[in-house]
């Protein structure tokens, strides 16, 4: 994978491209960018940074068209007004000249004439602009969200903003705010496209056993319900409940008591939840594969039950002024 290319696949990531067709929330804004976030990443971020590099290099060029004149009126005036040909060149019969000081400012001449031919922007020097920004964003961005992640080397990682106290208190999530999963339990849309034309699909959470006091108490699961999913023919619309508890003695023995639980429930449900779709467009399209992983095939359903869980799952930062920090850490 070429530079550019990673630092694409990094943004599309940043930017939750794969995302576009969840039909709810903030979501919505991702579905109505994403042509323009796309339309940035594959046209206007390649051609600014050729851009940027032309202008550093008819900066360049222009330095040494200066200098190139200057040599060229100092062969004119110490050695013949005629020792250069109309298209800038040495007169072959000069070039030969025994005076060692005359060839020297013929050497120096052409070889700043040549300097200035070759003035263009490398790959490798446009490759390692892009390389430069995925380290970047790669320092503050991991699964979804921007989070300050701890970096060990020789050299200090981070720098703490100073503005000449005698002391200063720092602490790694300064300026953010903390969002509890528990505020985040609403029902989750996304729209399939199909040949018949498109369906939504729904996950609406019916029932919710919590902690008292919203406090991290045993570790409860998301159970799909497809025998009590509906089918909306008019608005095309397929619901599939969920309830939020505590697992069963049985379910545990079934699924284990591990961090896989959640997904071990969400992939023994699929068979079940497929063929409790009743439009077969929408079944087909739900089943097909979207990534690959290995040996792992990832269809949409699952795909779209594994974010759903870990979006009402995971605890997370909302940096208050995100473009700000960016512009400083940068």
């Amino acid at each position: 994978m070429d530079a550019l290319t990673q630092l694409q696949t990094l943004l599309r990531d940043l930017f939750q491209l794969d995302l576009a067709d969840l039909d709810f929330g903030l979501y919505r804004l991702f579905r109505l960018k994403r042509d323009e976030v796309e339309a940035f990443l594959t046209e206007q971020l390649p051609r600014r940074v050729a851009e940027a590099f032309q202008a550093a290099a008819g900066m360049e060029r222009e330095v040494l068209e200066g200098e190139v004149d200057a040599l060229a009126a100092r062969i004119q005036r110490e050695i013949a007004e005629d020792a250069l040909l109309p298209d800038g060149d040495v007169r072959p019969d000069f070039r030969e000249t025994k005076v060692k000081a005359a060839r020297d400012l013929i050497a120096a001449y052409e070889a700043k004439r040549r300097q200035l031919q070759s003035v263009q922007a490398s790959d490798a020097q446009q490759a390692e602009v892009f390389n430069h920004l995925y380290a970047f964003f790669s320092r503050y961005y991991e699964a979804g969200d921007f989070v300050p992640r701890r970096r060990y080397g020789s050299r200090e990682a981070y720098a703490v903003p100073y503005n000449g106290e005698e002391t200063s208190f720092y602490w790694a999530n300064k300026d953010q705010h903390y969002v509890k999963t528990g505020e985040a339990f609403r029902d989750y849309a996304f729209t399939v496209e199909a040949l018949e034309g498109s369906r939504r699909v729904r996950f609406v959470l019916t029932a919710a056993s919590l902690p008292p006091g919203n406090t991290k108490g045993d570790t409860r699961y998301f159970f799909p319900l497809p025998v009590e999913a509906t089918w909306d023919t008019e608005h095309a619309t397929f619901d599939l409940p969920f309830h939020y508890r505590l697992p069963t003695e049985k379910e545990v023995e079934k699924y284990g008591r591990n961090s896989r639980f959640q997904e071990a429930v969400l992939q023994a449900s699929l068979p079940d939840i497929l063929k409790a779709v009743p439009d077969a467009a929408l079944a087909g399209a739900l089943a097909a594969t979207v990534e690959e992983k290995g040996d792992e095939r990832i269809s949409l359903l699952f795909k779209r039950l594994r974010h759903f869980t870990r979006r009402n799952t995971t605890d997370y930062f909302i940096h208050r002024d995100l473009d700000g920090f960016l512009k400083r850490e940068l």
